[in-house]
This record gives C-alpha cells, sequence and structure tokens, in this order.
C-alpha cells in the first residue's frame, strides 16, 4: 500500500498499486472509495463506473501533468504522455489540496520507512 503526500504534507494513505494486467480493471474491480495507483502513458476511460472519482496525474519527478475533479462514469481523458503515474480516488480528494498545481507530489511505501 502506497501513501501521497504534497509538499511534505500527507494527503491520501492505503492506495493499492496495481500491476499491468490488474490496472485494465481499475477500480471497476473494486469497491466504491477504493484509491488505486498504476502506470500508464497518454489516458485513462471511467466505463463501468457507477460513481465520480478524482485523478491525478504526475511525472517521475512528482510535478502534475493533469488533474481531473469530479470525473464522472462514462468519460476518457488524454494527456501528455511524459506524464504516466496515475492515481485514480475517491471524489471530494482533491479538493483538499491548495494549489495543486504548483507543488510536488511524492509517494511512497509506508513499509519501505
Amino acid at each position: 500500500m502506497l501513501n501521497l503526500s504534497f509538499n511534505g504534507r500527507e494527503v491520501v494513505q492505503n492506495i493499492r498499486e496495481l500491476g499491468f494486467w490488474t490496472k485494465m480493471i481499475g477500480l471497476e474491480g473494486g469497491v466504491f472509495g477504493d484509491k488505486i495507483y498504476f502506470k500508464t502513458r497518454f489516458g485513462i476511460h471511467t466505463f463501468g463506473l457507477y460513481n465520480s472519482i478524482d485523478v491525478l496525474v504526475l511525472g517521475k519527478d512528482g510535478r502534475v501533468g493533469a488533474v481531473f475533479q469530479n470525473l464522472g462514469p462514462n468519460q476518457m481523458r488524454f494527456w501528455n504522455p511524459k506524464f504516466e503515474h496515475v492515481f485514480e480516488l475517491p471524489a471530494g480528494t482533491l479538493k483538499r489540496v491548495e494549489n495543486i498545481k504548483t507543488g510536488i507530489f511524492m509517494w511512497y511505501d509506508r513499509e519501505s520507512i
């Protein structure tokens, strides 16, 4: 499980990391409120979801590539392929982060600290 922090302040805990095959399922295979992380290069879809989600796309340095807040079901979003770290979070999670595009995010496995 991963944790996500913004400018040194923890934002989200217990994010489930998906591998290559399981990322195809995404939040659809989980339950409402799941938080997941995976890598992809160009975009996501919300086909099959019943609830909105927040999506955070980061570069390897933790800089924001794209933010999609309250992204509803049956939509597609694309971004610059140099950003590949994707966090799908419950809707409203990113609303608590001020100045989201001006800071640095870090993600880490709490067990490895």
